[in-house]
């Protein structure tokens, strides 16, 4: 079975958090937090979880995939793609529905561009859309 996992990032600070994102408390409606452990939460009341508020645009769930290098791969990160001797930077990880969905990396040059996660053998995660935006930059 995959592991069903979620990162956000903290508010006021740069620090991942990894754990189950839950939408809505009794104190703001809108606030996302993350809960490290589904397992020690009993209805509303979590004992012994760290109940952090994190940026809700930052959530991303992690697609069951590792990297080259053993790390694991979440919607967002961006990743270098080296396939017959070319290395190609840049895709972003997303989800897509439809006939053929799933983990996908994008092409932020070419948004109807993309191949399946799952079937390529050589990526490394060199950053993500939110700490490296600079590295999907579209060159005019």
């Amino acid at each position: 079975m995959r592991e069903i996992l979620f990162r956000g990032k903290k508010v006021h600070s740069d620090k991942w958090l990894y754990g189950v994102p839950v939408k809505g408390t009794e104190k703001d409606v809108n606030e996302m937090i993350m809960i490290a452990s589904v397992f020690d939460q009993e209805g509303y009341c979590c004992r012994g979880c760290n109940l952090d508020p994190v940026i809700p645009e930052t959530i991303g769930q992690f697609t069951g995939l590792t990297d080259k290098n053993g790390k694991k791969i979440f919607e967002g990160d961006i990743l270098e793609i080296t396939e017959r001797g070319v290395t190609a930077r840049g895709g972003v990880v997303r989800f897509e529905y439809g006939y053929a969905g799933g983990w996908v990396v994008c092409d932020p040059q070419k948004e109807t561009s993309h191949c399946t996660l799952s079937l390529r053998k050589d990526v490394e995660v060199i950053g993500n859309i939110h700490d490296n935006p600079e590295l999907i930059e579209v060159k005019a």
